[in-house]
């Protein structure tokens, strides 16, 4: 079993951001069809987040809502050859 260190924030969770977007910021519109129409927006708490380092680098447990909502708008890339900017707690982790 590989060793692999939570990244500690406030209170054991850590506040993630991806391209300068804080994942619990994310919000994902959703609406209603039919006859009673209706329209909210959905966002994950920062305790959804999860940090992970280990040897391998680092890995991120997030909601799939919220990485496809990332990938709608813009924020991620599906070019593997492009790099994304990772803050964890505020202290960049680099790309």
């Amino acid at each position: 079993m590989m060793n692999s260190k939570r990244i500690g924030g406030k209170q054991g969770f850590d506040r993630i951001a991806i391209n300068g977007h804080c994942l619990d910021e994310v919000q994902t519109r959703l609406d209603s069809e039919g006859s009673q129409r209706w329209l909210s927006y959905v966002s994950a708490p920062v305790e959804r987040h999860r940090v992970n380092e280990d040897t391998d680098g680092i890995t991120i447990t997030l909601p799939a809502l919220t990485a496809l909502q990332l990938f709608h708008d813009g924020v991620l890339s599906t070019d593997p050859q492009k790099s994304a900017d990772l803050s964890i707690s505020a202290r960049p982790r680099g790309a």
